[in-house]
């Protein structure tokens, strides 16, 4: 009896032990459901063990070792729950996120050339928590089927072979930035697409821009850059991505902001279009007229 008792606590501490290292990318609740599973588990099998002790029959050893395999068996399923859990609190959450007063224009470099897509939204959050919020733009599906680019080449016929053309952001600004709650953490402020914490009772003002995923701005302050596919990339021809990002075809950009459920049919949200249409022509037509350079060596393309 004792000896099971010995055996069976330390398999529950090496299952918890495996559940904690699986946690790193796993469910953000699983290291709690962890801790408490194995100090319900030790208290209820140690338990059994002493009520089990008085009993003479040896019956008591299998009902020890069924009970132990019981107690073990929930840790299996202990990963399914904690994913269940954040993904109710998630909702939760999402539905309380507020967002209002969305507005999109053209976004235009310094010499008044449009490159992008410019997409402004307030927001108002339900708790003081960490928030991940930026837009994510791209044509709608079927957009463009059955056309060709200027250049003659046939259009990619896959929406994956067609995410250069979706929208990336590469600036961001919040008003009021809450420098208070990311006090110390200047990657935060410097990353436009990085999650930051937010106060209740404020209306924070967010204005992105985001330009073709093609086109790149390597670090915080630098230019716009050019990202070419690169001989490795899994584009078939150097033909199919500039008839592509050439495409003459104004269309409404279909919008979703990350962290709400706005456009986010995922979450439970309707599908959102922008209010004015955007040309990927124009955009490749400003990228020339501009001369934008071609991104460096490190800049590692990934659509």
């Amino acid at each position: 009896m004792l000896a099971l008792s010995i055996a069976f606590t330390c398999l529950y501490v090496l299952l918890a032990y495996a559940l904690q290292r699986s946690a790193l990318h796993g469910p953000d609740s699983l290291p709690l459901f962890t801790e408490v599973w194995l100090a319900g588990a030790c208290a209820l099998l140690w338990g059994g063990w002493w009520l089990l002790g008085r009993w003479r029959s040896r019956a008591r050893y299998l009902v020890l070792v069924i009970g132990g395999v019981l107690l073990g068996s929930v840790a299996l399923d202990l990963g399914n729950i904690a994913e269940s859990h954040d993904t109710s609190v998630r909702e939760e959450e999402m539905a309380g996120v507020r967002v209002s007063a969305v507005r999109d224009a053209m976004y235009s470099t310094a010499k008044g050339d449009p490159i992008g897509i410019r997409l402004s939204f307030d927001v108002e959050f339900p708790t003081r928590d960490f928030y991940v919020v930026y837009p994510f733009l791209k044509p709608p599906e079927g957009t463009f089927d059955g056309e060709s680019g200027d250049s003659g080449g046939q259009l990619p016929a896959g929406e994956l072979e067609r995410a250069p053309l979706d929208m990336r952001v590469i600036d961001r600004r919040i008003e009021p930035f809450p420098r208070q709650e990311n006090r110390g953490d200047e990657a935060a402020s410097k990353d436009p697409t990085s999650g930051l914490t937010f106060r209740p009772g404020v209306r924070y003002r967010f204005a992105f821009d985001l330009a073709p995923s093609w086109i790149r701005r390597p670090a915080a302050g630098a230019g716009l850059c050019i990202a070419w596919p690169g001989r490795n990339n899994w584009w078939s021809t150097r033909a199919a991505f500039d008839a592509l990002i050439r495409v003459d075809h104004p269309t409404r950009y279909q919008v979703t902001i990350n962290g709400t459920r706005y456009g986010n049919a995922l979450e439970g949200g309707e599908p959102r279009l922008t209010t004015g249409t955007y040309n990927p022509k124009a955009f490749y037509d400003s990228a020339m007229s501009e001369k934008l350079p071609a991104c460096g060596p490190g800049m590692v393309v990934v659509y």
